[in-house]
């Protein structure tokens, strides 16, 4: 097996240690197997390994214990079962915030040690550890969060884990049930999903489109070489031929920074010339990730892909992030500025709180929860109870539903760029997050190229 080098030295030079432990284990695997025509093809295999790796075009994993294929029996189970852990995921949530208010029912006290570490002489304590006993924290809890240091970390683990399968898009409700779990892998039909279930075990290679383009379009001789290169790979650790799965993430980023709606005939088209850019080395188990994170907003910033659909659309990027992510700062509120909120008894640390809150806030009733502000100070400043939402707290502080909605797209944004001002009605397609029928209209259209 012949192979050349495509990459420079200089990228190999900034990889990451696991990157080349990866890399030489595969490589060395592959000597001893007889794999390589030549010594140096060995070497540039191993390079461009790296390579891809260190450029963030390929993500790999190991194999993995190979997971269950659903059917129309097994679907509701196994998502009944989903809903289960999550529900206990967000008890055991509830009861680590209950805890922290016992933290800082001892923080916020000013007094000698003993005085505030007693329930008895620390009403403000008695009252956060009975609403953590009530959240079913034992005593041991208790204690342990009053010894704490505030903000200490609390975790919990929660059994048993949730568990991938792979299921067909023909199902019923399997959409909509990969869109809720985020779990599923969708395939054609059900001899596909079985071929799918098995590979989700085996080796894996994420292949990021949105790195394997020239312009606007996937490069098919950068794509064709990326593929081969892991194809090959993952037949060695595999250790059989067409071993492992190479799947495709990035896709929904590639369509909109080519300025395309990828619920559209122009996406899909996009897509369909993507994969066959990969060429015949990409092999049978070609998957398509089930991508449910929002493609244009991440972290609290626009994503690359978002600010690339902007430049091709030539729309203003200094507009669209004020737009859809807003000021991310109290400073210039109307209702919620720091003066404001210092009238009504808000000291340095809550405001601090609350600011780095909305760096990566979705909702603004998020960041003025009695999780956020403290629970004792929620209460006993702004008399606030312990559950209280802060759709509730906010209330408290004069802003109602029409005020709470003005000061969320100033401060937090409109959440979506789809709603700039001034698109077209094909503009604003290009920055509509896929949903699930999109999803299934971009399976149906490319089940002739990938699982």
């Amino acid at each position: 097996m012949r192979f050349e080098r495509r990459f420079d030295d200089r990228t190999v030079a900034r990889a990451s240690h696991v990157a080349i432990a990866h890399a030489d284990q595969i490589t060395a695997t592959g000597q001893t197997r007889g794999l390589f025509d030549t010594e140096a093809d060995a070497v540039s295999f191993r390079h461009d390994l790296i390579a891809t790796l260190a450029l963030g075009m390929v993500t790999h994993t190991g194999a993995s214990t190979p997971v269950a294929t659903l059917d129309a029996t097994t679907l509701p189970h196994w998502l009944a079962s989903v809903r289960q852990v999550r529900a206990a995921e967000a008890a055991a949530l509830a009861l680590q915030q209950r805890l922290a208010a016992v933290s800082d029912a001892v923080a916020r006290c000013e007094g000698p040690r003993a005085d505030c570490t007693s329930p008895v002489a620390n009403p403000a304590l008695a009252r956060a550890a009975h609403a953590a006993r009530a959240a079913g924290a034992s005593d041991t809890m208790n204690l342990d969060a009053i010894a704490a240091p505030y903000g200490a970390a609390v975790t919990f683990v929660i059994e048993p884990e949730l568990a991938p399968a792979a299921v067909p898009a023909t199902l019923e409700g399997a959409v909509a049930a990969a869109w809720e779990s985020g779990l599923l892998t969708l395939a054609r039909d059900a001899d596909a999903a079985t071929l799918t279930a098995h590979a989700l075990g085996a080796p894996r290679a994420l292949l990021n489109l949105m790195m394997l383009r020239e312009g606007k379009a996937v490069d098919p001789a950068l794509a064709s070489h990326v593929a081969r290169l892991w194809r090959t790979a993952l037949e060695i650790e595999a250790a059989e031929p067409s071993g492992g799965v190479l799947a495709l993430t990035g896709l929904a980023e590639g369509i909109a920074a080519a300025g395309l709606a990828f619920a559209s005939d122009e996406g899909r088209a996009w897509a369909g010339r993507a994969i066959k850019a990969l060429g015949p080395n990409a092999g049978a188990h070609l998957a398509l990730t089930d991508e449910t994170t929002d493609p244009f907003i991440a972290d609290g910033k626009l994503a690359p892909a978002a600010l690339e659909a902007l430049a091709t659309l030539g729309l203003d990027a200094d507009a669209a992030h004020l737009h859809a992510l807003g000021a991310r700062t109290l400073e210039g509120s109307a209702m919620l500025n720091p003066r404001a909120l210092a009238a009504h008894g808000f000291t340095p640390v809550e405001l601090e709180r609350v600011e780095a809150s909305l760096a990566t806030a979705t909702t603004l009733t998020n960041c003025f929860t009695p999780a956020v502000l403290g629970e004792g100070f929620a209460r006993d400043v702004l008399g606030a109870e312990e559950s209280a939402s802060g759709e509730a707290v906010l209330a408290g502080l004069g802003l109602g539903p029409d005020a709470l909605a003005d000061e969320t797209r100033a401060i937090l944004g409109a959440g979506t760029l789809a709603t700039l001002p001034g698109l077209s009605r094909d503009q604003a397609a290009v920055f509509t997050s896929p949903d699930e029928r999109a999803h299934l209209a971009m399976m149906q259209a490319l089940s002739g190229r990938a699982l």
